[in-house]
């Protein structure tokens, strides 16, 4: 904690990774200040939280994105229950750093602005406020399952690929912050309709549940609609059919993870929902154009 960094005990011995989760000093800015970005996550309880010159009262759930400039003070709080995650951009590609996030893009290379896309919530911001996001009772589930898992690789260090795994449950994370942030914004930048408000809740739920088992029935039953109305109306919205968005919303993250772990395939088609490994082997290729270990082999840096 002490320096941000976790380091192998037992498998991967000595492996240092600029990832961290604690309960502790998760709003004292000093922590990290000019050395991690850091997300944090209040679960339940409220709060007064000094930014810069501005006072916020906040009430869980709530995400905050906090970059490695940001000053803040939590000036009193009632029956908080919070965690934080500090990590340095260099997790997400070893030639990111702060200096390089806030040097001019023209020169990045294609992987670089990929990678700092998940970076963007905490550098693409309104009067240069912290991105501070509201949660619902479904991205609660959700956001608690990812830190739990995050924090448990990094304690445990289960086997070999825990420095991946937990790299992998990180960048879930991101993408979660992200699709929180730009709800009524699509996969890929398709344009919604911005009459989208019966659509923003289904949007979230399949961005939340991906990695579950998902047919039109159940979120028909879940959203008390009929089945013909919830797809016409998501194609309305979205531009294609509600399977179509699910398939394309987890070939997305499977191909992410592919670039960006080298956690077994296996583990990935199971991650992002698929149960049939020539299945998605086959829509993989179709999507990409390579097989999935093609497609890590060919995009994955930390092979090179």
């Amino acid at each position: 904690m002490e320096q941000l960094i976790t380091v192998g005990k037992t498998n991967c011995k000595g492996y240092e990774i600029a990832l961290v989760h604690s309960e502790e000093g998760v709003f004292d800015s000093e922590i990290g200040f000019n050395k991690r970005c850091k997300i944090v996550f209040v679960e339940e309880g409220t709060g007064i939280l000094k930014i810069g010159d501005e006072r916020h009262l906040f009430v869980g759930p709530k995400f905050f994105c906090f970059n490695e400039t940001d000053c803040y003070i939590l000036q009193c709080c009632n029956d908080l229950k919070a965690e934080a995650i500090w990590f340095h951009p260099s997790i997400l590609n070893d030639t990111l750093d702060f200096e390089t996030i806030h040097s001019s893009p023209e020169g990045f290379t294609m992987n670089q602005k990929q990678d700092m896309f998940w970076l963007e919530v905490f550098y693409k911001r309104q009067n240069n406020l912290a991105v501070q996001l509201d949660l619902g009772p479904a991205l609660v589930k959700r956001a608690k399952e990812i830190i739990s898992s995050i924090s448990y690789e990094l304690e445990h260090q289960r086997d070999g690929y825990w420095p991946c795994r937990s790299r992998s449950y990180l960048i879930e994370l991101l993408f979660l912050l992200t699709r929180i942030r730009d709800s009524s914004d699509h996969l890929n930048s398709t344009p919604i309709n911005k009459d989208s408000d019966d659509i923003d809740d289904l949007l979230l739920y399949l961005n939340t549940n991906y990695m579950e088992k998902i047919t039109i029935d159940n979120l028909s039953k879940a959203f008390h609609v009929n089945r013909t109305t919830l797809n016409k109306r998501f194609n309305e919205v979205i531009g294609m059919p509600v399977k179509t968005y699910l398939i394309k919303l987890r070939l997305f993250l499977a191909s992410q993870m592919l670039a960006e772990t080298t956690i077994p395939v296996s583990e990935v088609i199971n991650r992002v929902g698929f149960n049939d490994a020539v299945h998605f082997s086959r829509i993989f290729r179709k999507k990409f154009g390579y097989s999935p270990t093609e497609y890590r082999q060919k995009n994955c840096w930390l092979l090179r």
